[in-house]
């Protein structure tokens, strides 16, 4: 589907994590879209020594739902993102284009899956934070969670694009985050938004 409808030439295709390392000394591609769910290597480790060695690589986690228990180490691993093994091709270039272009992108039904299994209602409710954000990061914060890139953003309330990545780095900075998804997810835990 990716070369057929001209979304992207793919230059490599592996089974497990064990195979994508010694391809990745040959030739980096522009983003990687990873299964979590391969045998030797598992996608989280084949994520975390990808990045490990090219730092400035971007990986597209591919999944499907049943897999809560992974999303978050994926996030933690640096994956830019989620999509489901379903997603229409519109959905696709979609999260290629936010990813390739510095951005995070996380499918919706994903999103709400994985808030639904972080927490237990209670420990939603209980949960504190000792960061706080303004009305106006919050705001962006909230936009991000919906999938919007920082262009989006800043058309929706009259900001610069720049404006809006100096609040997320900003924000970024403030909470230890290490980047988008991760920001969503603390701001989702520490009960600073609601989805």
């Amino acid at each position: 589907m990716l070369e057929v409808s001209g979304l992207a030439n793919i230059i490599g295709e592996v089974n497990d994590g064990d195979e994508l390392l010694p391809l990745l000394e040959k030739q980096l591609p522009d983003l990687i879209l990873m299964d979590i769910d391969m045998p030797r290597m598992n996608g989280i480790i084949a994520t975390k020594k990808a990045l490990n060695r090219y730092p400035g690589l971007k990986i597209l986690a591919l999944s499907m739902f049943g897999e809560h228990k992974y999303y978050y180490q994926m996030i933690e691993a640096g994956a830019h993102g989620f999509l489901l093994k379903s997603a229409n091709k519109a959905e696709l270039e979609k999260a290629i284009s936010e990813v390739i272009n510095g951005q995070n992108y996380f499918s919706q039904e994903l999103l709400e899956e994985m808030v639904n299994h972080l927490y237990t209602p209670r420990e939603k409710k209980d949960k504190k934070t000792s960061v706080s954000l303004s009305a106006k990061e919050l705001e962006i914060v909230k936009y991000l969670a919906q999938g919007f890139s920082n262009d989006e953003i800043a058309e929706k309330i009259f900001l610069s694009a720049k404006t809006i990545a100096n609040y997320r780095n900003n924000m970024l900075q403030k909470t230890g985050c290490k980047n988008s998804t991760n920001l969503v997810f603390y701001a989702i835990k520490n009960n600073l938004i609601q989805m």
